[in-house]
């Protein structure tokens, strides 16, 4: 999920709820962004995983196996 999406509410936020909420919290999310402190926001948003733009193809579907 990119953090600058449309609408009233970060990625970051959106993830945070999920893994907060008991039927939801095993779902896997993946945070992106062009932010600097993309590692720090996943990992505060409880994100399984980031993936910081522009990335390579390869990295993206190693992350997405990694976490599927």
């Amino acid at each position: 999920m990119d953090d600058h999406i449309k609408g009233g509410k970060k990625g970051s936020k959106v993830i945070e709820e999920l893994k907060n909420n008991p039927d939801t919290e095993e779902l896997s999310a993946v945070l992106t962004s062009t932010s600097h402190n993309l590692p720090q926001t996943a990992k505060d948003c409880k994100a399984d995983d980031d993936i910081e733009k522009t990335f390579k193809r390869n990295h993206m579907i190693d992350v997405v196996r990694k976490n599927t």
